[in-house]
């Protein structure tokens, strides 16, 4: 019988990798199980593209695939990067250098957690309010006409607006205190 068993980890700094993972690595995909990573950007620990790149590279050095880097959303961004929130213009810096830089294994897509669930940062969801600890960010990707054909007595969350048909949600830990104008325009 065939089957797909994925394992998801979270290493957020290069110095939690040991040899100890490859070998565990190592049998889980001998038997079939693939090993991914998603990493929790965290404000001084992992937002320098030195750290990134070492842990991308650390993760493809003994196999696990890399998923997502959660921008800002996940329940420890929030309480870490509360007083100290990420920059937006990190997050493209970040891109920017492991695009150049590595292969493409080794580049994590780029992810807000919201209220809604996940949404590309940028992408789909794009930031249209930029506060000193948290941004407002409308997501393109959700209407809630679509909502409404799933669960015709759908209501956005407490806490979500919606502007041009789309829901706007804050999203805590992530700023747009530089090139605002690049981050707002839509």
């Amino acid at each position: 019988r065939p089957t797909r068993l994925e394992l998801e980890t979270q290493f957020v700094h290069s110095s939690e990798f040991r040899l100890v993972h490859g070998e565990i690595i190592r049998r889980l995909l001998a038997n079939g199980v693939t090993v991914y990573n998603n990493i929790a950007l965290l404000s001084g620990i992992n937002d320098s593209p030195e750290e990134m790149k070492r842990i991308c590279y650390n993760c493809r050095q003994i196999g696990i695939e890399l998923q997502n880097l959660y921008v800002a959303g996940l329940p420890v961004q929030e309480e870490w990067n509360r007083d100290r929130p990420v920059e937006a213009t990190t997050v493209i810096d970040l891109a920017t250098h492991l695009r150049r830089h590595e292969s493409g294994r080794e580049v994590p897509l780029y992810v807000v957690r919201t209220l809604l669930g996940d949404a590309d940062f940028n992408l789909n969801a794009r930031i249209v309010v930029a506060n000193a600890d948290h941004v407002l960010m409308r997501l393109l990707c959700v209407t809630k006409k679509a909502m409404r054909d799933i669960d015709p007595d759908f209501d956005w969350p407490e806490g979500v607006t919606e502007q041009d048909g789309h829901p706007v949600v804050p999203v805590r830990g992530l700023t747009a205190r530089t090139n605002r104008d690049f981050f707002m325009r839509g």
